[in-house]
């Protein structure tokens, strides 16, 4: 009879390990979603966005961002790197920066070096996206909007977005 028992419990034990297995192949966050996603959260508002262009930037080019505008820059800061993002790649990052800023507690570094950045186009407007992980600020410019909104971020979606950056071949620069 204990041999049923013993046999029962490696059953259950092994079934277990499987469905545990299963579920967090599922669940991986580094994978992504692909279209079809709804976006929930703070940036729910910009998830219509027609094309999204994302950019390495160099966190050094700071001061004053109204003399360095253009085509090389954005909000600013000297772009290093830029590449289209595909849409359905879209609701998955704005669902993570979301979650970042649903976690955060209210809390930043009074530095911005912002590394990352996206311009969604809409069809009524521009929305840019200017984003630190080191001081975990993101910049929200819209363009019907005279001033910018600032959300307070985590650090868990750096990694995700540096993943996702490497995936349309850029090369997205780490803290130092």
């Amino acid at each position: 009879m204990e041999s049923k028992h013993m046999d029962m419990a490696k059953w259950f034990l092994v079934v277990g390990c499987v469905l545990g297995c299963l579920v967090s192949a599922g669940c991986s966050a580094e994978q992504p979603t692909g279209s079809g996603e709804s976006v929930t959260g703070v940036f729910a508002p910009i998830a219509d966005a027609t094309a999204v262009e994302i950019y390495v930037l160099d966190p050094q080019t700071v001061g004053r961002a109204a003399e360095r505008e253009g085509e090389g820059f954005l909000r600013g800061f000297a772009i290093l790197d830029r590449g289209p993002l595909p849409l359905e790649e879209l609701p998955a990052l704005l669902n993570r920066l979301g979650k970042g800023v649903a976690d955060n507690p209210g809390e930043a570094a009074k530095c911005f070096n912002p590394r990352h950045g996206m311009r969604l186009t809409l069809a009524d407007r521009t929305v840019d996206l200017v984003i630190c992980f080191e001081c975990l600020q993101i910049y929200e410019y819209d363009s019907t909007r005279p001033d910018w909104t600032t959300h307070y971020t985590t650090e868990e979606p750096t990694a995700m977005v540096n993943a996702l950056f490497r995936r349309v071949g850029l090369s997205p620069l780490e803290r130092s």
